[in-house]
């Protein structure tokens, strides 16, 4: 199985597919479900995650869960300084990296008890084995 969504997305589809697994062969143990996890996760997902030995796979995918909003906050900001360069014209405001972290703040504020929304539930057929 390999991730071709979002982390929640993969990450619903995997707990579905191990416990299905779980119910032929209890002898599983979290090594090898870590293991297939990372290993199903976009490269650019899995390689620092490896990094941290996650003990389980609810810890895996809360670190892959971090790791997708980091990159997405690199994508954004890239986006960000070459639209920035092509737009500097008479009348146009340029939004500083504090403008735009005041809005994600703001954004938080919507889940005053984790500070993250919580994990989305894709959409049906949405999973893909290989």
């Amino acid at each position: 199985m390999r991730q071709t969504g979002s982390v929640a997305e993969y990450y619903h589809c995997f707990e579905q597919l191990s416990h299905s697994i779980l119910l032929y062969n209890t002898s599983y143990d979290d090594v090898f479900f870590v293991t297939r996890f990372l290993h199903g996760l976009k490269d650019e997902i899995s390689a620092p995650i490896a990094l941290h030995r996650p003990p389980n796979v609810d810890t895996a995918s809360a670190l892959a869960l971090l790791q997708e909003e980091e990159l997405e906050k690199v994508k954004l900001k890239r986006s960000y300084r070459h639209d920035s360069k092509d737009n500097q014209k008479p009348g146009c405001k340029v939004f500083t990296t504090n403008d735009m972290l005041k809005h994600s703040l703001k954004k938080d504020c919507r889940y005053p008890r984790t500070g993250v929304p919580p994990l989305a539930v894709p959409r049906q057929g949405s999973c893909s084995y290989l």
